[in-house]
């Protein structure tokens, strides 16, 4: 349904990380209704851009180190919040 880039980063304390979620076309979603959470918080739609009706992004600035050794979960999410993708963030 969905693909997230970069899939399952490692990165430096402090660094920022954009993500996309693009979405296929087929399913008639619109990236203006989709949301991104981490760790399963939402993060604000300020962080949010829409770079084309299929694909939206989300920017983290200054990352600090993950909360779990296993990384910390980027998820991307259709309105009805349902999980169309994910990614596993490793910092430190």
């Amino acid at each position: 349904v969905a693909t997230i880039y970069p899939q399952d980063p490692a990165l430096p304390i402090g660094s920022s990380l954009t993500a996309t979620c693009s979405v296929n076309p087929d399913h008639g979603v619109h990236a203006g209704s989709l949301y991104w959470t981490l760790n399963g918080r939402r993060l604000p739609s300020s962080t949010y851009s829409i770079l084309s009706p299929t694909v939206l992004s989300v920017t983290l600035p200054r990352l600090s180190g993950s909360r779990q050794r296993s990384g910390d979960n980027l998820v991307c999410h259709n309105s009805g919040g349902h999980v169309l993708a994910g990614s596993c963030i490793y910092v430190g």
